[in-house]
This record gives structure tokens, sequence and C-alpha cells, in this order.
């Protein structure tokens, strides 16, 4: 049975009011009053874009920024998740997969996976999923809702096809209510991006990341060996190594002048915290303990309440792992992490702040300090390389194979 209703109506609890109300200006003006009153803590409305990247805890983030808006007891009774009701019908975002029907909904050319499969787009067309959720974000924009958006599938926009992901980012920017594309006085001010703000997480141990890519992707079909020796084969292949690509992602925002977050899940971990909490406190701005626990404020309670987060997608294997040894998952680390080196620049923008940094910290120290010393010039060779470790276990020095190959011309 769909899921949809069920949720419906535990989203009409985010305003207090029954929908049955039949003064519609009456109802409108007091769910607007009534989140107002609750929004004294925040001056200015913001817009919050979680963009992943896949592997990252997004569906335990999203899941819980989902329960957290819009269920009771509301952590972030200030914030809204504005996933449209049209779109119910055909996700469950108490998983936390609100979202990526948009993203699925703005391809030109560009292949989301099984998008073409779904039932919600044999019904709609993409521009009438595109319009749904623009006329969702309005409608909570207006209603004074700060906006918190989230989808792994944002990593798209790393993609190594330039075209087709400058369309996608277009479009995306056409569905957020902004000033610049929606000539209202309650959008954003053109060219004014203070209040929105890109969350992008980084995942390290390197290799962990990519092991984790496998195992979504491929560990049914094939081992991890095959997996790395086959990555150079095609550009699709290749191009899933956008995935471990966080600093790639994060200056596609800073290009386009958006503020950036960058969240370094390593020292999360160290700090023994939840990256849900970190996302609700640090960035959403809920009320939380200096540990990073949420509490709630019940009346009819003596005491606060904290807050478990939900985890989700938890993987106890790394599948098959094809006969790949130790000692080759740690020159597959130091590959990974010298090609992270491509990016020490991105750390300079001054719109990218770096949370819990630490294995970013030991990543970038480690690296050369001349510009292109023996850095790995993009994702053909990153995939080359991990392909030469995947077949050479023989302890053969990596450097030495590559500064005398130039794979660029093979």
């Amino acid at each position: 049975p769909s899921h949809a209703a069920h949720v419906v109506k535990r989203r009409q609890l985010n305003h207090l009011i029954s929908v049955a109300s039949t003064n519609t200006a009456h109802y409108h003006n007091l769910w607007h009053s009534n989140e107002q009153q609750r929004r004294l803590s925040e001056p200015n409305q913001r817009i919050v874009i979680l963009a992943g990247p896949h592997k990252t805890a997004s569906s335990s983030i999203q899941s819980n920024l989902y329960t957290w808006t819009s269920t009771d007891p509301q952590v972030l009774p200030t914030w809204a998740w504005p996933v449209p009701d049209q779109i119910l019908e055909f996700c469950d975002v108490t998983e936390g997969k609100g979202f990526y029907p948009l993203m699925e909904s703005l391809t030109n050319g560009l292949s989301l996976g099984k998008s073409h499969q779904r039932p919600l787009f044999a019904k709609h067309s993409k521009q009438e999923v595109s319009n749904f959720y623009r006329d969702a974000m309005e409608k909570n924009w207006k209603a004074g809702f700060n906006l918190v958006i989230g989808t792994e599938a944002l990593d798209f926009l790393g993609s190594n096809r330039t075209y087709a992901t400058e369309h996608m980012f277009d479009n995306f920017l056409n569905v957020l209510p902004l000033k610049k594309n929606h000539d209202t006085q309650d959008g954003i001010d053109d060219g004014v991006w203070n209040d929105v703000t890109v969350v992008v997480k980084f995942r390290a141990p390197r290799v962990e990341h990519l092991i984790s890519v496998f195992h979504q992707c491929c560990s049914k079909k094939e081992t991890f060996m095959d997996f790395l020796i086959t990555l150079p084969d095609s550009r699709k292949t290749v191009n899933s190594l956008r995935i471990l690509d966080s600093f790639f992602l994060s200056e596609v925002f800073l290009k386009h002048h958006f503020n950036v977050i960058l969240i370094d899940m390593s020292g999360i971990i160290k700090h023994g915290y939840d990256i849900s909490n970190v996302v609700a406190c640090d960035i959403l701005h809920a009320n939380c303990t200096e540990t990073e626990e949420i509490v709630t404020d019940d009346d009819e309670k003596e005491e606060e309440e904290k807050m478990t987060p939900t985890v989700k997608n938890v993987k106890h294997n790394d599948g098959n792992m094809g006969g790949i040894t130790d000692e080759q998952l740690d020159r597959i680390e130091k590959v990974l992490r010298k090609y992270d080196c491509n990016y020490q620049h991105v750390l300079e923008y001054e719109k990218l702040t770096v949370l819990y940094s630490y294995e970013v910290d030991l990543i970038m120290k480690d690296c050369p300090k001349t510009k292109g010393a023996g850095n790995i010039r993009g994702r053909q060779e990153l995939a080359e390389r991990l392909k030469y470790i995947a077949m050479n276990n023989d302890g053969v020095s990596d450097e030495s194979y590559y500064n005398n190959t130039d794979v660029n011309e093979t």
C-alpha cells in the first residue's frame, strides 16, 4: 500500500492547523504568523543545500532532517523539507530520497540511474515534476520557512560532461526561490548568495569511500579487482569517480559564488559525533549541547529530551575483493590522496568553510608544494593508476612506473 497518505497527514503537523479550514486566507496568515514567531533566532531566511556526494551518510542525514522538520517533536520548526505532495505517492521520504526525482527531472542527456523506469515519470513529464518542486519551495519560502534541500544526486553536477552539467545547474537554480529567477519581492536579491549555503561532505580514508562506491554499484556482478581493472574503459566508469571528488564538487558551487561548507567526516568520527546532529546543530542551528546532541523543549516534561538520530544503509561487508591485498589498498589510498592534491587551491576560496578538518589537513600537508609536481592530472589518469595497482601486487613502485609512462598517450 502507498505510504503517501500517512506521510501527508504527518507533514500537516508542521502547520499546527487543519487544512480543512474553510477560511483559506485566515489559514495562510495564521500559519505564517505561527512560524514567524518561531523564527526569532533566524533574522534572515536561509536555504541550505545538502549536495552529497553519494556514500557519505546522505540517506541518514536526509531521513533525519525529514523527521526533524516534518513530524513531531519538531527539532527544526523553522525549517521546511519541501518535498511536493505529488511526489509522496512515488517516494518514501522517510528514507531520505524525496529530492532525488528533482535532479532526475533536470537532466539533459545525462543519465541519472534508472529515472526513465520510474512510475513517476510515466505519469508526469520532467517539466511537470520540476514545477512541483518549484511550487512547493516557493510556498514554504513565502510562508516564512527556511528551506533545507538534500540529495546525493547533486554530485552529478561534478560530472565530466560540462555542457550537460551546466544545463542541469541552471535548471536547478530555476527551481530555487531566488529573485534572480523569480521576479518577486519574496525571493533572494539578485547576485546576493549570503543566505544560501551548500554543504558537501568529504569522506576518508579515501579507499573506504571507493570501496563503498563499488559496493553500491557493482558488488553483485563483479569483484573489487574487476571493478578497478575496468574503471578506465569507458567515460561512464571514469565519471563514477566524481563521487569521490568532493573538492571538485565544492568548487562547482564556489565558482557560482555560493557559500560552501565542506564537512570532513573523519573529524566528526574523531570527536565521536553523529553527522546528522552536526548538520542540524552547526548548520541549521538546532538547540544542541556542547557535544552535538540535539535537545528539545517539551512543556509537558520536566527535563529536555535528547534526540537519537537514525542511521541508514550501514554495510557490514565490503563485497568480494577479488584478491586485492591490504598492501594494494594502502597504495590505492596514497594515489587517491595524491589526486586530492590537485585541489589545494580550493581551500583558498573565501566562501569555503571546512568543518571538523582532520584528514583534509593531513592530506594537504603531505601535498607537493610545487604546482603539478607528481600530481595526477585527471580522472582518466586516476582510473589508470587504480587499474595498474589492481593488476600489480608485486611491490613495484607505482611512482617508478608512472614516471616513465604517460597514461594520457596510451
